[in-house]
């Protein structure tokens, strides 16, 4: 999957289920703020686990403040899934 495609997906899974526009989603957007709590981000991690067939480790997902941070993660996964 490409940058742009992962990009869609993330902001689209994002707006959906932290009941947002995707036009308030940027990259450098703080989750937090977007409305999106704890229990919200483990159903956008679920999602994106389940569309990309890969696992995200809980660790991984410590330092994740903003809508790009959650892309890396995404991104490393899809290179050496584990």
């Amino acid at each position: 999957m490409n940058r742009q495609n992962l990009v869609a997906l993330v902001e689209g899974i994002a707006a959906e289920i932290g009941r947002s526009s995707t036009d308030r989603i940027e990259l450098d957007s703080i989750i937090s703020e977007l409305g999106i709590d704890s229990l919200a981000m483990a159903r956008i991690v679920l999602a994106l686990e389940e569309k990309l067939g890969v696992s995200i480790p809980d660790d991984e997902l410590l330092d994740v403040v903003t809508v790009e941070d959650l892309i890396r993660v995404v991104e490393m996964r899809l290179q050496s899934p584990r």
